[in-house]
């Protein structure tokens, strides 16, 4: 991997079930009664594994999402990005625990229709030769074709955008990160794990809420572009609950979650004291 401008990080399926189980405690203990958004910040297990998949570029992404639930009646709407070299199918066990705990929403797996650079699977923009110059003007063409998929699930399903929230792993963090910025809002809430802003943002965020999971030991995606975040983030007025977990390893203790879920249901922390 080290070979190619590759971002995959295929998580094994019990790390994600357990990144999944993590952020659904947080997520189910937490309240947000204030107006403005709310920006989480997790330290997750580290992700390792990999995973042999064959693009079909000229099919579109609507052709290759993979629909994990689709109730007759859905009350919300959960659409997952995959990381760049994966394939919809990568984010099966999150999507899974997704519908188990939320039987009501339509759970979608999208899929990038661009072949990777690596000779695998699939990929949202070209990380080959990309700089911090051209990075911006990648995301922001690949970006339109994310919007419309969220767009076109929000009518199939019924659901709004106050009811949606957008999941991104890796490059697909990258991708819900920067759909985040966008006005009219596509989202309520922004899962981001492993992922980055590409330019940080210059006016607060209309979402409700954004998770920002991150190892800290990343060796592709700086743990300190979150920190960065963060702070942009909290300088711009959001409210901030900062719950990075320290102990990583290839996966959380049930206590580390424990105490994640506690401190969820604090008051946002302060700004001087992040």
């Amino acid at each position: 991997m080290g070979k190619h401008a590759h971002e995959s990080r295929v998580v094994s399926w019990s790390s994600v079930r357990q990144i999944a189980e993590g952020f659904l405690c947080i997520a189910s203990a937490t309240a947000i009664s204030s107006r403005k958004p709310a920006i989480f910040l997790h330290s997750p297990p580290s992700a390792s594994a990999a995973k042999c998949l064959f693009p079909h570029p000229h099919r579109t992404m609507s052709d290759l999402s993979l629909i994990l639930q689709e109730p007759a009646e859905s009350v919300q709407l959960i659409l997952l990005c995959h990381a760049a070299g994966d394939d919809a199918a990568s984010l099966m066990p999150l999507g899974e625990r997704l519908c188990e705990t939320f039987p009501q929403a339509t759970v979608v797996s999208l899929q990038a229709n661009a072949a990777a650079d690596a000779p695998q699977g699939f990929a949202w923009f070209s990380l080959a030769g990309i700089t911090e110059e051209n990075r911006p003007a990648r995301i922001a063409q690949a970006l339109s074709a994310l919007q419309a998929a969220v767009r076109e699930w929000q009518s199939r399903s019924g659901v709004s955008a106050a009811a949606t929230a957008l999941v991104g792993l890796a490059q697909g963090a990258d991708m819900v990160l920067e759909a985040s910025k966008h006005m009219p809002p596509l989202a309520s809430r922004i899962v981001a794990m492993g992922g980055r802003f590409t330019t940080l943002p210059d006016v607060p965020p209309l979402v409700t809420t954004i998770h920002l999971l991150h190892g800290k030991h990343d060796t592709q995606v700086p743990y300190a572009h979150t920190i960065n975040a963060a702070h942009r983030l909290r300088d711009l007025g959001t409210d901030l609950i900062e719950l990075a977990v320290t102990k990583l390893s290839t996966h959380i203790a049930p206590h580390l979650w424990t105490t994640a879920e506690e401190a969820a249901s604090v008051q946002a922390k302060p700004a001087d004291e992040l």
